[in-house]
């Protein structure tokens, strides 16, 4: 009679205690491992993030210290055949001349031209080996664009420059910049990028061309040339 109990017994399978507590052990590792992987995945999106904003600062950090810091005035003759300058600072947008390092392909020169601006969202550089002149109408095929930056919001420019009018040398910021009335580029440019995200950043380097104080090393005075 005790074997036929114990069998029945052994055919009834689990008790419901057994089945709960059977439960909760896979529950508790089915969360384990799910917690394990989110925090793994969020790890690595992180880390991807991370990577990918370092690249794009990059990008823009050797953009800025290669044109801005060589930056130079660049007089060409316009559509009108008058004398102006490969440059322009405006709020929103900068177009300049520097000096460019000649490597194997010596036919891009050792100039070139740049524009920066947004466009679509995007920071994009416009570079070409024939000047760029302010307000010309001949658009030439001799340009090429690359998108510095992506989810860009708003694009500011600062243009930084001794005062004139100060005798202390102290300086004096602008949002915008007409070579051709302050007879030079100014000595130092910033530009802050600001992300769709609401985050900026700043960068800020000076000229090649000392704006008022001197030009290649001669000091570049309109008042008096115009006292000659």
């Amino acid at each position: 009679m005790k074997a036929v109990q114990a069998q029945n017994k052994h055919e009834q399978g689990f008790t419901l205690l057994e089945m709960i507590l059977a439960v909760t052990i896979f529950s508790m590792i089915m969360l384990t491992v799910a917690m394990t992987l989110y925090t793994v995945q969020r790890s690595w999106q992180k880390i991807s993030n991370h990577s990918n904003e370092l690249k794009r600062y990059q990008m823009i950090d050797r953009l800025v210290d290669v044109a801005f810091r060589n930056a130079i005035p660049f007089p060409w003759t316009n559509d009108d055949n008058e004398t102006t300058y490969c440059f322009k600072g405006e709020s929103d947008s900068l177009l300049l001349t520097y000096l460019h390092r000649i490597g194997q392909n010596d036919s891009e020169g050792g100039i070139r031209f740049l524009r920066l601006y947004i466009e679509s969202g995007n920071l994009i550089a416009e570079y070409r080996k024939t000047p760029i002149l302010p307000d010309s109408k001949n658009d030439n095929d001799y340009k090429s664009k690359e998108v510095i930056a992506v989810n860009v919001r708003e694009l500011e420019f600062t243009y930084v420059d001794f005062d004139s009018d100060s005798d202390d040398n102290s300086l004096e910021y602008s949002k915008e910049w007409d070579v051709d009335d302050e007879y030079n580029i100014p000595i130092a440019i910033q530009m802050k990028v600001t992300w769709n995200n609401g985050e900026s950043e700043v960068w800020l380097r000076r000229t090649a061309g000392n704006s008022i104080v001197s030009t290649y090393g001669q000091r570049n005075d309109s008042s008096a040339t115009e006292d000659e």
